[in-house]
């Protein structure tokens, strides 16, 4: 995991100086690109901390420094260290106490890291959600080493209290141990009301996704085909969207916090006004083979793999799922386009640094295409005839499946497109 923080300072120390040297120099639309890279390999750097932070609390290797210190002072400290984010919310921030003195035995640090796990890293409005949703997580978990407890009490469209109490005196045999608890969320989405609502002619999709980068990507290649993209970033958002329209399709994600996609989806299906929405998963989790059954009996139109989107695959898939009985009648005939000059090498490769490293081998001496999916590889091939295919054996994309290509899967891609034979070599 520490191994993990190496090039992620890389990504985050470079996209700064790009955040720095192309202000003004570059459209705004892009220019926010880079911001969204830099926060978000920061907001990445500190779930890898906070999980290496649970992790010790866990093995329990925290080390306890326990002494006598004045609580009014430290409450002082962290008032002062949240007003000016308070401020900015116009939010009025009171301190009160009985006494001057409250004097507690305990761990000074470790009572003030509580309070710092609540604070808000980036409290910009394009952040749903602050920090890496580990703080309160860590907070509670050390306000129970310290034999403490967090409590919550919330109400609708008022707000929320949380208590922290501590013991006056730490004792380590105090220390409180919690049985985590599962509320049945799926259940609960169940009971949401979903009612058809008239639309408009235009086209309407539903994307369900809570990366921002993601919705960035997709929402501009999907809007760049004319069509209408509504945005949720949670169930709780989809449904509230669905209760006043009934999208023409759907693109969902599957890891979402709270109620992931696969409830979404399985809720879907078991009410009537949304029983035969199209919807195209996205996702960049690995599918088991049940999980994989699940999305087939639950009739999803296609699985994409997220990151590197190849954007025709994507806008294909939204043609074929908005219009699934004339997308092929309307399709043109191609005749194979040679490519006059050096061999061409067609490069099917889903890796990014093999693409370059192959790029870098070829060009000059060959013609190099290149395809990062299994679909484009067969679609380029037919296109331009290529006088020779590099194919990576593990791609992603393979028809509807979401599961890899295999070595049979990928001679008859060759011997069925190109009307030859192959040979295999290892990378």
């Amino acid at each position: 995991m520490i191994k993990l923080r190496t090039p992620l300072n890389s990504v985050i120390a470079l996209s700064g100086v790009l955040n720095r040297r192309l202000a003004k120099q570059i459209p705004e639309e892009e220019y926010s690109y880079i911001k969204v890279i830099e926060r978000n390999g920061k907001n990445l750097l500190m779930l890898i901390n906070d999980i290496l932070d649970i992790s010790r609390i866990e093995a329990g290797r925290e080390e306890f420094e326990i002494t006598k210190f004045n609580a009014n002072n430290l409450v002082t400290e962290v008032v002062t260290m949240i007003r000016p984010q308070a401020n900015q919310k116009n939010i009025e921030l009171l301190f009160e106490s009985s006494v001057s003195d409250l004097f507690i035995c305990s761990d000074a640090d470790k009572c003030r890291h509580i309070f710092d796990e609540f604070r808000q890293a980036d409290g910009s409005t394009t952040r749903r959600f602050g920090g890496t949703g580990l703080g309160l997580a860590i907070a509670k978990k050390y306000s129970n080493l310290l034999g403490g407890t967090i409590l919550v009490k919330s109400t609708l469209e008022k707000g929320s209290e949380f208590t922290l109490s501590l013991p006056l005196r730490y004792v380590a045999d105090n220390r409180i141990v919690e049985v985590e608890t599962t509320t049945d969320s799926h259940q609960a989405i169940k009971q949401t009301t979903l009612k058809p609502v008239s639309t408009s002619s235009d086209k309407t999709i539903l994307l369900v996704e809570d990366n921002e980068s993601a919705i960035i990507q997709i929402k501009d290649l999907v809007e760049g085909m004319g069509y209408r993209v509504l945005v949720a970033h949670d169930a709780s958002e989809a449904f509230g969207i669905i209760d006043q329209i009934i999208p023409d399709a759907m693109m969902l994600d599957l890891i979402m916090p709270g109620v992931d996609g696969f409830e979404v989806l399985e809720t879907l299906r078991n009410a009537e006004p949304t029983a035969h929405i199209p919807v195209l998963i996205l996702t960049a989790k690995h599918i088991t083979k049940d999980e994989l059954k699940f999305l087939r009996r639950n009739n999803i139109h296609q699985l994409i793999q997220k990151g590197d989107v190849n954007r025709r695959e994507l806008q294909s898939a939204v043609t074929n799922m908005l219009f699934p009985d004339t997308v092929e009648a309307v399709k043109p005939q191609r005749k194979p386009q040679p490519i006059e000059g050096n061999p061409v090498v067609l490069v099917v490769e889903d890796n990014p640094d093999n693409m370059i490293t192959m790029k870098a081998l070829l060009t000059g001496h060959y013609t190099v295409l290149e395809a990062t999916d299994g679909r484009a590889g067969i679609e380029m091939a037919k296109e331009f005839e290529p006088n020779l295919v590099l194919m990576d054996i593990a791609l992603p994309g393979r028809k509807c499946s979401g599961t890899q290509f295999d070595p049979e899967i990928a001679k008859v891609f060759i011997e069925k497109v190109l009307g030859s034979k192959m040979h295999f070599a290892g990378k």
